[in-house]
This record gives structure tokens, sequence and C-alpha cells, in this order.
């Protein structure tokens, strides 16, 4: 069985139909690496511009072979030796794509990574079987924990967050989801922070206690809940990346005082274990061939009036002042109370500006932009990170 590359972004596969959509014959397969890699670079400086991030000089040198793995193992492409072609199933893909139906083909490759990568199968499984479909992963390296500070800009000691650390490896040991195989890496992660505790550390030995910390949390936690399925925090990046791209997850992130958890929670559910309440059955879209799902996609017809109040008591609850809130926080408030894909988010808030039912102010702060927590983008050129309402009509 197949596994996935290390790509993250759907866009990348996009990328790769979108310039193989250009040949009606074989191609090169190293002059179609070459406008890959330039269609996804251009993408990425476009993104970054637009959003306020900062210019990374990478050239992608990689990324279109595996994006060209990818899709082969889709049955998307025949690779040869030198050249590759786009198959039959590959050509109905870039063509619903140069027709602009973006969204059936986002269909077709979540029901391609559910059928041929059983990571994909795996993590849909395990969240779907858990109370409220969803899980919380710590994510020590998302905290950005090595420059977290305290009060008056203080760093927090070692000794507070190996504190906080044991609470929390604690709290994981009590679970109910505890498994026996995972004592070793539990253990092995007690006499780390055992032996860090009440030290005296120069910041860069403190810095490299943060550092073993992190890693073996990582792993202690990706293999807490998908052991022996997922095995690696990267692996599970690429995964957890993916699946929120195709819209069958949400990712949210919230900041304790030495750690982030992220909060998984699932907006597919196996149709072996689907039931008719599950989702309003007007908002279920069925996808996968041997591996099949229910999909909970709200039409926007049917719910902006749901949205619209959901939007504005969002904004007046994740208020930071004069009205105005955080667009991320407000989408993963939005997305959370009506289990809206986060990808249909801003579908919906765009539909919600045009019928003119609420009046919207936008502003921009570029200190909030990071890559975990990005802007909408409004209109071309224009991405905002802050929303109020101003008034009702």
């Amino acid at each position: 069985m197949a596994s996935p590359s290390q790509i993250h972004e759907i866009k990348y596969l996009l990328a790769g139909l979108r310039v193989l959509s250009r040949q009606d014959a074989p191609s090169m397969r190293e002059e179609v690496e070459e406008a890959i890699r330039v269609m996804i670079e251009k993408f990425v400086k476009e993104k970054n511009l637009t959003f306020g991030l900062p210019q990374r000089d990478y050239k992608y040198k990689h990324v279109p072979s595996l994006v060209l793995r990818d899709l082969s193992v889709f049955k998307m492409l025949d690779v040869k030796k030198d050249t590759v072609r786009l198959t039959q199933s590959g050509v109905y893909a870039s063509e619903l794509l140069r027709n602009g139906n973006v969204q059936e083909v986002y269909d077709i490759l979540a029901t391609c990574h559910l059928d041929y990568f059983s990571e994909f199968r795996d993590f849909i499984n395990i969240i779907s079987k858990k109370e409220k479909r969803q899980i919380k992963v710590a994510n020590p390296t998302a905290s950005g924990l090595l420059e977290f500070t305290g009060p008056k800009g203080r760093p927090f000691p070692l000794d507070f967050v190996i504190k906080s650390l044991k609470e929390e490896v604690n709290q994981l040991e009590s679970s109910d989801y505890f498994k026996e195989s995972l004592q070793v890496i539990l253990s092995e992660l007690r006499n780390k922070l055992t032996q860090y505790d009440n030290l005296v550390l120069s910041i860069e030995e403190r810095n490299k206690a943060y550092r073993i910390i992190e890693n073996d949390l990582e792993r202690f936690c990706v293999l807490f809940y998908f052991g022996p399925f997922i095995k690696t925090r990267p692996r599970y990046d690429v995964v957890r990346n993916r699946l929120s791209d195709l819209g069958l997850i949400n990712v949210i992130l919230r900041s304790k005082p030495w750690i982030t958890e992220e909060t998984v929670y699932s907006l597919a559910i196996p149709a072996a274990n689907y039931k008719s309440q599950s989702f309003p059955s007007n908002d279920v879209k069925v996808l996968g061939n041997a591996f099949r799902i229910y999909m909970h996609w709200p039409k926007y017809e049917t719910r902006k009036y749901q949205f619209a109040d959901t939007l504005k008591n969002a904004i007046s609850n994740a208020d930071i002042g004069i009205g105005f809130a955080d667009i991320p926080t407000v989408r993963e408030m939005v997305c959370e109370k009506m289990l809206l894909p986060s990808p249909l988010f801003d579908s919906f808030l765009r539909k919600c500006l045009k019928e003119d039912y609420l009046t919207i102010d936008f502003a921009m702060a570029p200190e909030k932009v990071t890559a975990t927590r990005l802007p909408m983008l409004i209109a071309p050129g224009k991405a905002y990170n802050l929303i109020r309402i101003r008034k009702e009509k």
C-alpha cells in the first residue's frame, strides 16, 4: 500500500493537473517538472505577498517529482522514464479545473486519498469513533515554546514548563485511550523531565532541553492517538493538513501557557458508522469508492440566516476592541458551531457580503499574521484578518 508524499497542500496537486492539461501528447518529464515548479513558486510568492508573509528563497526543487508521484498513485498520470501523460481520469479532472469546477476536483482528490492511502482512512476512522468526533493533540512546535514569554516579557522558567508538562503527561496516562505500548515512551519522557527539573541551566542548555522535550512529547502524542497507523509527527502533519484542505476535518489551535493544543474534529463519518441523524440529510455529500464516507457539506442557501447569526455571535464573543474580532478566531468559532468545513467559511462570508445582508467592516493587522493564522482573501489582492459588523440592514 502506497503512502502519501510529504506535500502538505492540495493546491500543489492542482498545479500538476493544470500544467499537464496543456499537453495533448506525452510530455518530457523534465519540462513538466520545471513548469510545475515555476507555477508553485509563483503561487507561493503571490500568497505571501497578499497575506504579508515573509518571502522565502526556496526553489521547490523536489516538489514537482512528488506531485507527479502522487498523481501517478491516483492513476491520473502515466509516468514513463522520461515522459508523463494524463490518463483518462486525469484528463477528466484537468478539464473540470479548466472549466472552473474546482470543488469537483477537490472531491475527486478526497476520494483518491481515501482509496489509495490507508493513513487517511485510519485518521477518519479513529476520530469518528471519539466523543464528539474529536481529539486533542498537544502541539509544542506550533506553540513557539522556545520564544514564549510570561509577564513583562520574561521567559517562563524551565521548571514551570516541566511541571506543566508533567501534569499533561499524567492526564494522558489516566485517559481511557492510553495504550500499554506507550509505556516505554512515557517512561523516557518522564526521565528526561526529571533530569531537567530544578537544574540551573544556561539559555543554550535550556533551549536544548526544550527541544528534547518537544520532540519526545510530539512523538508520544502522535502514537497515543494514531499508533500504529501514523507513527511520526511529520506524517501526522501531512495527513492532517491535506484532510483539512479537502474539508474532511477542521483544526482549532488553542494556546495554553506552556503549549498549544490542537483540537481536530471530523466532518466525515465512514459509511459503516453513519446514522441518518448524524447530519441533516440535505447537508450530506457522499465520497469514496472502496471506503465511503458521509461528509457534512452545508449549502449556503439553506444556512445563510444561521450563518449570519452565528457570525454575529462569534464576532461579539471574540471582540478584541472597538468591535473588531480576529478572522481566524471567528472562522474557528463559526465552523465549530455549525460543523462547517473551514474552506466553506470564506465562501459563505463572500456570499453574505454580496447579498448585503450585513454591513461588515474589515481591517488588517499585519503583526497578527502567521502561517497558521492567515487572513481572508475578500477580493483579488485584498486580504484582511479583522472583522466587525457595523449595523444591520
